[in-house]
């Protein structure tokens, strides 16, 4: 924050964490200082004392307003709603975005303030609409939404890939579901999916009942035979050690800029994003690596995506960079259901591409053994995370 006085008149640009100044502007703010802070590469005004000057709204023509109603009468800045100054900006048909001022404090949720205007005002439901339109198509909400986030609007790629890590224990039909659903949401807000990678943990990982990486990375590629667009990456499997998830992100991240110009998503399931509240499993660094890089996550029955971001402090920082999912339907398809019905010798077909059922079947990979593997080891980050 600073200050700047001049024959005792003050005004006050409050700088906040990943916001562009936050203009608070006084009666007795002079016009000079004004047509420097109007100078700045500011995006948002709420215009409460400067509407109706001729030459502040003159300085100010190219700046779009975001107004708060009910905020600006609690604050007796305005005396009622209809003699709000939204009247003024919209006869003169100013850019301008109608907005709630922290709704938990003054009681008025987003629709509660265009049910103001639209009684204040008069106005039909059309011109509700076109006003709420315009919103999104100027540049006043296209900051509200993009420059919070960490990527940048304008120079953000509209190429991505998707990484998806884990187990694949075996893989089955919901792994390849989750990319198919992460590919359609991504597309929704126009952007193209290039590729999606599976990433089987390495051995190292020490998971208890874990096999062999050469019998997952054969199984993926069974799994993913006849997808043109979904690929198996070894690079995580193939190293005899661990390998934290973030050092996989920032080497697909990289390999995404230099094959697709693309940008990458890290794509979870519910329980995956869930363990980022689990204590010594990951560091706060590797979090916020991945957080700010986009994560995109299929929810999962039971799961609660929104309490896991607020209970983390990271989460809740980045979590404009965090996309989530509905899968449409619940299922509880799960790799420990598809090995216990293999050590049964139940069939699984339906569960899993044909392919990888043939090869399940005929190798014989689960059984009681298989499942002792790493019995009594410690999951090699918690191992990690804890000694130091």
């Amino acid at each position: 924050m600073f200050k700047e006085r001049q024959s005792k008149i003050t005004f006050e640009v409050i700088i906040l964490t990943n916001h562009q100044p936050h203009i608070i502007i006084s009666l007795k703010t002079t016009l000079v200082q004004l047509t420097y802070i109007f100078t700045l590469r500011w995006n948002d005004c709420h215009g409460t004392f400067i509407v109706g000057n001729q030459k502040l709204m003159e300085l100010a023509r190219d700046k779009p307003f975001e107004l708060c109603l009910t905020s600006n009468i609690i604050n007796k800045t305005r005396k009622s709603y209809e003699t709000h100054h939204f009247g003024d900006l919209f006869k003169a048909n100013h850019q301008l975005c109608i907005c709630t001022d922290d709704k938990g404090l003054f009681g008025a949720s987003l629709s509660d303030e265009y049910e103001h205007v639209q009684r204040a005002f008069n106005l039909d439901i059309k011109t509700m609409f076109d006003i709420s339109k315009k919103s999104i198509d100027q540049r006043a909400v296209k900051f509200f939404i993009y420059q919070s986030r960490k990527f940048d609007y304008k120079n953000m790629s509209k190429k991505v890939t998707l990484l998806q890590c884990g187990s694949f224990n075996p893989p089955h039909y919901m792994h390849l579901r989750s990319q198919e659903l992460a590919k359609i949401h991504l597309e929704k807000l126009q952007r193209t999916v290039i590729a999606g990678w599976m990433s089987p943990v390495s051995d190292g990982y020490k998971k208890t009942g874990l096999v062999c990486s050469k019998h997952r990375i054969e199984m993926l590629k069974c799994a993913t035979a006849d997808s043109s667009w979904i690929r198996v990456s070894s690079w995580e499997a193939d190293k005899p050690e661990w390998t934290p998830t973030a050092e996989v992100v920032k080497y697909h991240v990289e390999k995404s800029k230099e094959e697709f110009d693309a940008q990458t998503y890290l794509l979870l399931g519910g329980d995956a994003f869930a363990s980022f509240n689990i204590q010594n499993l990951w560091t706060d660094s590797d979090v916020e690596m991945i957080a700010s890089n986009g994560i995109i996550v299929v929810d999962r029955d039971g799961s609660n995506v929104q309490q896991i971001i607020e209970e983390n402090e990271i989460l809740t920082r980045y979590r404009n960079n965090i996309e989530v999912v509905s899968p449409g339907i619940v299922n509880g398809l799960s790799s420990t259901y598809v090995r216990q019905l293999l050590m049964e010798k139940q069939s699984i077909k339906y569960l899993v591409p044909e392919e990888l059922r043939k090869y399940l079947e005929d190798n014989e990979i689960y059984t009681a053994e298989s499942q002792n593997t790493n019995k009594d080891t410690v999951l090699a980050p918690l191992k990690l995370y804890t000694t130091k």
